[in-house]
Formats: structure tokens, sequence, C-alpha cells
């Protein structure tokens, strides 16, 4: 089937990206990052800015590294192209989605370069590629993301080893190709982020088998790398075999655990298993002990991810203000740490509970907050978080339909879990009946 192709060059491109890094304000930004982003040689960015700066776009400074600034001409052509690229249409099939979407979707929804631009390119391409799948690698392998800062945390406080040597030739990564222009990454570093990315799409088997090859191949892995393969492969058990299955091989290793901080990530992942089939009492007891482990190591990281869930399991217990204390707790690390990904989290949790308790203004500022922060690290799937938790907002506040569309609103990004997608919809579905409002739509029901 002939595709259309988005219209637009590189050069145009560099502009764009120059715009959205915002390099025409003060005196300049170094253009010398911008190479990455494009997928070109760095010679070929310097000519490219060159005929830019030539037309009347650019001011290139005489400096080194070199710098620009926009001029009005470059803003006006920006416009130009910014416009072109968000009248183009992406046709459903093929590209993962259950329906025919307007780039300006996604120039609304995200604001980073590094995953915009990239996905301009692959979408001027003109060959389908799952844009879900693709959204989903490149943002979670940005600075800030969470799979990003707890792998950089985890690997800082490791031991040295010469990770060079180990024989990874025979570990395939799912789709190579997709792994061209992510954020700088390792092999195993990259194997670790297809394998979240496998798990977190419901692929248990392919994310198991390379689980699995990387505790067999690579006897040279460092100890929290190998602690992450492990962990990894231990959620996968959960959602393959099932909770129980997965709470033996915690206990199986809690008893040859490597070192504390192995310790803490299995007492935490059991307690969130605990947490979920609602043994409450036992749940915290193993979170209080990796706290203490993760507070002792100082691991930023999975201290919020630890703060945060044991928010959840109060909030389930309906202990609603160690809930908020909880939550709070991983808002505060994350403004001492500069985690985003974490404060984004709290506001989200943070924001259903101070709606619940009649405080609808703070809760709708945390999500605005909340939101302004997932754009930035280009989290579609964040997003729409965001988005699900002001529909439930807007419920406490008496707006039914704003409720309805901010909720609709949130089934916008093509969500790959089903359970999680029928879970909304019950939770939706129960507030606005308890007001006594009628849904006008069922779950199978197209936005």
């Amino acid at each position: 089937m002939r595709r259309d192709r988005l219209k637009v060059t590189t050069p145009e491109l560099l502009l764009l990206t120059i715009d959205l890094l915002r390099m025409g304000n003060g005196e300049g930004t170094s253009i010398d990052g911008v190479s990455g982003i494009l997928g070109v040689k760095r010679r070929t960015v310097h000519r490219y800015v060159s005929d830019l700066a030539r037309k009347g776009y650019l001011l290139r400074a005489k400096s080194r590294p070199v710098t620009v600034k926009m001029t009005s001409a470059g803003t006006r052509k920006c416009e130009e192209i910014s416009e072109k690229c968000r009248g183009f249409r992406i046709v459903g099939e093929g590209y993962g989605l259950d329906r025919i979407m307007d780039m300006d979707y996604f120039f609304k929804h995200i604001s980073s370069p590094n995953v915009l631009i990239p996905f301009l390119r692959k979408i001027r391409e003109g060959a389908p590629f799952d844009i879900p799948e693709y959204l989903g690698l490149r943002s979670s392998s940005l600075p800030g993301s969470r799979f990003t800062s707890i792998l950089n945390e985890m690997r800082s406080r490791d031991e040295d080893s010469d990770t060079n040597s180990l024989d990874l030739s025979s570990l395939k990564i799912h789709d190579e190709g997709d792994f061209d222009d992510v954020y700088d990454l390792d092999r195993i570093g990259r194997l670790l982020l297809e394998c979240d990315r496998l798990r977190r799409q419901g692929k248990i088997d392919e994310a198991l088998s390379i689980y699995e090859s990387l505790l067999e191949k690579c006897s040279g892995l460092r100890t929290n790398e190998y602690l992450m393969v492990e962990t990894g492969l231990i959620q996968s058990i959960r959602y393959k075999e099932g909770p129980r299955e997965a709470l033996e091989r915690i206990d199986s290793s809690l008893n040859q655990a490597l070192n504390s901080v192995h310790k803490g990530q299995l007492r935490r992942i059991k307690a969130d298993i605990l947490s979920d089939l609602g043994e409450f009492e036992e749940a915290e007891r193993f979170y209080i002990k990796a706290l203490g482990t993760f507070r002792s190591g100082n691991y930023p990281n999975l201290l919020a991810l630890t703060f945060n869930n044991m928010g959840v399991m109060y909030f389930r217990m309906e202990r609603l203000e160690e809930a908020e204390k909880y939550w709070k707790k991983t808002r505060g690390l994350s403004l001492r740490e500069n985690l985003p990904w974490a404060r984004a989290l709290s506001l989200t949790n943070l924001s259903d509970l101070y709606a619940l308790n009649g405080r609808i203004r703070s809760a709708r500022r945390m999500l605005k907050e909340a939101l302004t922060i997932f754009e930035r690290l280009g989290d579609l799937e964040g997003q729409s978080g965001v988005h699900f938790n002001l529909s439930l907002v807007l419920i406490e506040a008496g707006k039914r339909e704003l409720a309805v569309k901010y909720f609709l609103r949130s089934a916008e990004f093509p969500m790959r879990y089903s359970l999680k997608r029928k879970e909304r919809y019950e939770v939706f579905r129960e507030r606005f009946e308890k007001m006594g409002w009628f849904l006008p739509f069922h779950l199978n029901t197209p936005p």
C-alpha cells in the first residue's frame, strides 16, 4: 500500500530542533549536541547551519563551540515548518494505532526535541513502525526517566568490572533498528531497557528469554547489573506464572543475596506483590526493611519508588493520612535529589487524595505541574495517567461533561495494557455513577 510521506527536509528539522531547544535566547547555544538528535554527522550539521545562516534564518557566532541565534525570519520559517508537520495525518494501519491520528497530537504532548525530532524522521521515512513502542523506548531512555535514573544510580554504586569483556553477541535485541538514536546507553543498558519495554507491553516470554540469557551467559555482570536482571526476571515471573510463584523466587533469592541493596530491592518487590494481594501487614513490614537499606546506602531513586508504593498501599488500606505522608515524602525527595519522574508520579497520586478531601484547586494545580514534567520527558503514558486522574478530580468537582472529556482524552494514548484500560474504566464508572450520573459510553466504545 502506498503511503504519504511527511515532506520535511533535514535542514528544516535542524531549524525546528534549534527552535525547540530555545537556542535563540541570550548569547546563543552550542549546536554540538544536535547531530545525535538529527542522526547526521557533526560536519553535516555545520554545513546546514552555514546554509541556514546565508538564508537569513540563523545568526552564527564566531566562537568554539559554534553557537547560533534564531532571527525573526527563522522564527517565521519555524512556524511554517511546524504547521506543515502538524497537519500531517498518520493512518492507523502498520503504526500500532487503532485510528487515524493528526501529527498535531504529538506536537502538543511531546516537548522534548530528543523524542519529537527522531519521531518526525521516522515518519518521514514512510516505512510502517509501531509508534507506541518507539515513543515508549525513546522516552524511557532519556535522562530524568525512571529507567535511566535507577540504572545510573545502581551502576554508580557498583564495584568496578570489565563489562567490555562480556560476550553479548548471542543476545539479540527485539528490533536493533529501534535503538539507532536512543540516548547514550551501552549494550547491557539497551538489553535491560528492551526487557523493561517488553515486560510493560505484556510480551513476557520475550523478556524472560533475554533475562535468562543474561544470567546464563554473562558471568562478568557487575553486582548491581546482576541485581537488575534478576529483579526484572522476578517481575516477569510474577506476570506470567503468578504472584505466589514470584514470592517463592524472592524468598529463595533472599537467602543468596549478593549485598544489602540486593536484599532491599527483593524486599521492596515482595512488598509490592503483597500489597497487590491485600496482605498489607506483611507488605508494610518488608517496605520498612527496604527503606532502611536505601536510606543507609544513599539510593534516592529506589527510596522515592519505595515511598511512592507505600503511599499506594496506605491508600488501598484507606489510611489516607499516611498515604499523603508518603506521597509527600516522594515529592520532597524528588525536589532535593532532582528526580523529575518521581515528582510527577507523586503529584499525580496526591491529586486524587486532595480531590477526595475537597481540595479541588490544589489537585488541579498538582496535575498541571505533573503534566508539564511528563511532557518534558516525552512520557505519553504518564500524560495519559494525568488526564485520567483529572477526570476523577472533575467528578469530585461536579463537572460531569469535563470529566467525560478528560477520561476520553486519557484513552487517546494507545494503551497496550487491556487490564489497565479496564481498571481505569471501572474506577471512573464507579465514581461517576456514585454522583447519580449515567455514563454515556461503554468500555469498548471508541473515544
